[in-house]
């Protein structure tokens, strides 16, 4: 099983390469594959009663959470042809094996480091896939990605996922986890020069900001947020001496970068105009679309407030009313993970996973607080932090939702859950 799992992680590499199409913009990852094979042989387990699901607080709320999700969709397939049924069905029984790895890898508790290792791996992977997409691929438009479903991007890093905001978005979460690890193990050795004697913190720290660079070449701003939600919490717990330095450093990348600058100034014109009535900005492109999405999202949410349209039937609702096309990757949510889940679980649905998710931060909290183990109060600090900045940035993407990001974050909740203290 273990190495299953490993797979599963570095089966993330081949991102959207290994994808088989189906119909109307859906398809089979490799990830969903390996996945099937893992759910099988942890059921098979669990007959045997060789592992078991500990009923705790946390773990009844994603029970809960899960049902009253299998419910809502019920509740709507009869409104959908037999084979979008079908579709929405399978869809929420992959978005189930996705959240079961936060059950999975509870059997993993005590080896951390070996899956710590191999997600460290397969994000160097996926910087190095990253340059060379930069290197030979950069233009979207001229690939012909469009008439595939995909956004067209110029002069961004896509890696083998394609799309900026994603990967931006989980350099941004695993960029936290590194960090927890190396700012405590920077507070123990006091200096520079007895924290780089490690070759591990060097490796690490070498990772860190090769994967920051990778992140800044995605010129997503919903990352950027991410990344900078996720260190200001890590640093002002942690250090606050880093703290200010982070502050500076923020400064000389805004400085140095034309391209990065005109994102956020263009990010700060498009708010502007949302919030302030007398502002003569208008928001740029992407903004108009995703205010677009949010509008749609909100009309949608008013027809069914607790029950919600049901488990990705999104793409069908949303291409029927003329939102979004069938072949659009995008048109299965909405520009925002939380709107998403409100308008297809509805608010009960919504207040459920908000509750896990709750849980899950103090708990992680708590448990940074009172362990010993430097590495162990590093991935638990990192992970606090990561998870409130895929929160930010979900707010923005639909990245809560999107299977990549889904392995790692519930994986390393779960990889958590035997040090929470309930």
């Amino acid at each position: 099983m273990k190495y299953l799992l490993f797979l599963l992680i570095f089966s993330t590499t081949g991102g959207q390469l290994f994808r088989i199409p189906y119909l109307q913009g859906t398809g089979i990852l490799a990830s969903d594959l390996i996945l099937g094979i893992i759910g099988i042989v942890w059921l098979v387990q669990l007959i045997t009663r060789q592992k078991k699901v500990t009923l705790n607080k946390i773990n009844l709320t994603l029970i809960a959470f899960l049902g009253f999700t299998f419910v809502s969709l019920l509740f709507n397939l009869y409104t959908l042809p037999s084979h979008d049924s079908l579709i929405s069905l399978f869809y929420f029984i992959r978005f189930f094996a996705y959240l079961s790895l936060f059950w999975i890898l509870q059997d993993f508790s005590k080896q951390q480091s070996a899956f710590f290792n191999i997600t460290i791996l397969t994000t160097l992977a996926l910087v190095l896939l990253g340059f060379l997409q930069l290197k030979f691929f950069p233009n979207f438009e001229v690939l012909r990605m469009q008439e595939k479903g995909w956004d067209p991007h110029i002069g961004r890093m896509l890696s083998t996922w394609f799309d900026p905001n994603f990967l931006g978005g989980f350099f941004a979460f695993i960029l936290s986890l590194i960090g927890g690890v190396l700012i405590l193990k920077f507070e123990r050795a006091k200096n520079l020069i007895l924290f780089f004697k490690s070759k591990r913190n060097l490796f690490l720290g070498t990772i860190f900001f090769l994967t920051l660079f990778g992140l800044l070449l995605t010129y997503s701003r919903s990352a950027y947020l991410a990344f900078l939600s996720a260190m200001f919490f890590l640093t002002l717990i942690a250090s606050r001496k880093l703290f200010v330095v982070g502050i500076i450093s923020v400064v000389l990348i805004f400085s140095f970068s034309d391209r990065i600058q005109k994102r956020v100034v263009d990010a700060y014109q498009s708010a502007q105009s949302i919030f302030n009535p007398y502002s003569v900005s208008t928001p740029d492109a992407t903004a108009r679309f995703r205010i677009q999405s949010w509008k749609d999202g909100v009309d949608l949410f008013r027809e069914k407030p607790f029950l919600g349209h049901g488990f990705n039937t999104l793409r069908y609702i949303q291409a029927k009313r003329g939102f979004t096309e069938w072949k659009s990757h995008s048109a299965g949510g909405i520009d925002s993970s939380l709107l998403t889940l409100l308008v297809t679980t509805g608010s009960i649905g919504l207040i459920l996973f908000l509750s896990f998710l709750f849980q899950l931060l103090k708990n992680v909290y708590r448990n940074f607080r009172t362990k010993s183990d430097i590495f162990l109060q590093g991935m638990n600090l990192g992970y606090f932090c990561g998870l409130i900045g895929l929160l930010v940035h979900s707010l923005f993407v639909n990245s809560l939702l999107f299977p990549f990001i889904m392995i790692f974050m519930w994986m390393w909740g779960g990889a958590l859950m035997k040090y929470f203290r309930m």
